[in-house]
């Protein structure tokens, strides 16, 4: 009987954003240090002010000179082998194709108890 090949590199963003085209939408992947990470589900309370964060930083953009928008669910790629996927973030207001930026000016994670043991993930 075979040994299945494990490749210990580690993986890049082209290979984690194929990777992720293949898997349900539902299912939150963030690439860390070239590792595929699955988060899971959100819990009422991180949803409820995710929502609250979300609207109240909404208004301030509409209400502002249009320069930034806010994004849930978009990766940032910090490098080669890092795209971490924070909860909400803000980046220049344009017109952005695909599921990644390079140009985020904040991020925001809503920590839970499982979150904040990870440490800092986008760290730069």
């Amino acid at each position: 009987m075979g040994v299945p090949f494990l490749d210990p590199r580690p993986m890049n963003a082209e290979e984690f954003f194929a990777f992720t085209a293949a898997r349900p939408n539902d299912e939150k992947w963030e690439l860390i240090e070239g590792e595929p990470v699955l988060n899971a589900s959100a819990s009422r309370l991180h949803q409820k002010i995710l929502l609250n964060l979300s609207l109240l930083l909404g208004a301030l953009a509409r209400g502002g000179n249009g320069a930034w928008e806010v994004l849930p669910g978009l990766g940032v790629r910090l490098s080669e082998i890092s795209v971490p996927v924070p909860d909400l973030l803000i980046r220049p207001n344009d017109d952005l194709k695909g599921v990644e930026c390079s140009d985020m000016m904040v991020a925001f994670e809503v920590l839970s108890p499982s979150t904040a043991k990870q440490g800092p993930a986008l760290e730069a």
